[in-house]
């Protein structure tokens, strides 16, 4: 179904946009490989915000015989939880996008386990180029160092890159995969196939990406929209996988309210409300004691300083504030970060802890004084962060 756009000016509308198609795949394909953004993580599960790393394009899957090459996949990804994600593009205009490319996707999820075994994807992937810079992105916090490791900082963030390789081939022996139909228009037929298939399938999950393009005098702009997860789904998949931990600023709280008490959930949304406030990006870990991590924007780049766990323990990100560039690298100003702390926090941290991640109780923020405080130093920490941007002449994302 062709949809339109309509650029608005105040109450009226000035433009109307009809949907254009992509003249050429290779333009969707390209569209798709530089912007894994594009697949709409955010839209898959409520609350999941699923992040995309590409692994590699036209990556080859081998006939039954094991002896050939037979099938070409377009693009495989990894989320940031290790699931393999299986992207084939079409254009609307493409007949075989109406009937062949299910059986062609479903061939390719047959046949990939003997293709691709252990550390095969891992190998694939430090293949293409800027790999360490796209690792570090999808994996944002889950590479910081903890206090535990700070002798051995390297070795610690390659032990658990070990790890996240291992969480995918685990879940490749699992046939705990996605499989994604992408187009800049999907076909009805198509959409009810998905969710057919999404039904039945018990560890295989089912997407339906639409990437529509509009353009507006020299500007051109995309909208992607996930369809064919129904809440029936979403249900099912939450009961298979309660580990999954697709957290959502209403589950988070709703932990915190039941675990720490109402005054603590009052804070925790206080924080929220001043990320939203500052153009701070609320994020959640994606797993099953999860944490709540404003993401402070610096250039293309994300930094985590906090990371609000759900054991009610408020936990620093000094190591990673101190790697991750921008006016919290040097150690006065970390310094300086714990001082301003310790001016209104109970459970003082010393300051030879400014390269490591203390944490004190979340209950410490119940307090109307000590919120107002964390939040006045939260917006010091952003100012900091953000202000070598300004010195330098390069323009925040935010």
């Amino acid at each position: 179904m062709s949809t339109k756009a309509h650029v608005v000016d105040g109450n009226r509308v000035v433009a109307t946009l009809p949907h254009q198609p992509f003249a050429k795949e290779a333009h969707l394909q390209d569209l798709i490989a530089q912007n894994p953004h594009l697949l709409a993580g955010e839209q898959m599960y409520p609350g999941s915000d699923l992040r995309f790393m590409l692994v590699k394009r036209e990556i080859g899957i081998q006939s039954a015989d094991g002896r050939a090459i037979r099938w070409s996949l377009d693009h495989l990804f990894v989320d940031q939880n290790g699931m393999p994600t299986l992207v084939e593009v079409k254009r609307s205009s493409d007949e075989r996008i109406r009937r062949e490319v299910v059986g062609q996707l479903l061939e390719y999820a047959a046949n990939c386990l003997k293709s691709w075994p252990a550390g095969k994807l891992r190998e694939f992937f430090e293949q293409g180029a800027n790999s360490q810079d796209h690792i570090n992105k999808l994996l944002g916090p889950e590479l910081e160092v903890g206090e535990d490791d700070e002798t051995g900082q390297q070795a610690s963030r390659e032990r658990r890159i070990d790890q996240f390789w291992n969480r995918v081939d685990a879940k490749l022996r699992k046939g705990d995969i996605r499989l994604v139909f992408l187009a800049d228009e999907l076909p009805l037929n198509l959409v009810r196939t998905i969710e057919f298939l999404n039904a039945k399938f018990a560890t295989i999950e089912v997407i339906g990406v639409e990437i529509r393009q509009y353009s507006h005098g020299e500007v051109q702009f995309v909208v992607p929209r996930v369809v064919g997860v129904s809440t029936e789904v979403l249900e099912k998949q939450r009961r298979a996988d309660p580990d999954r931990g697709n957290w959502d600023e209403d589950s988070f709280l709703d932990v915190i309210h039941n675990d720490h008490g109402q005054a603590a959930r009052e804070a925790v949304s206080e924080i929220m409300d001043w990320c939203r406030e500052n153009r701070i990006q609320v994020g959640f870990t994606n797993s099953k004691s999860g944490s709540f991590v404003p993401e402070v924007p610096r250039g293309k780049r994300m930094v985590w300083p906090v990371a609000i766990n759900m054991d009610g323990r408020v936990k620093l990100q000094l190591g990673h504030l101190a790697q991750r560039g921008g006016g919290m690298e040097p150690l006065e100003a970390r310094e300086e970060l714990l001082r301003r702390l310790n001016g209104f926090l109970k459970e003082r941290i010393g300051l030879d802890r400014s390269s490591a991640q203390p944490s004190f109780a979340l209950a410490e923020l119940t307090s109307a004084d000590a919120l107002k405080g964390f939040l006045k130093t939260m917006d010091w920490v952003k100012t900091q962060i953000q202000s070598s941007l300004a010195s330098q002449g390069i323009p925040n994302s935010s």
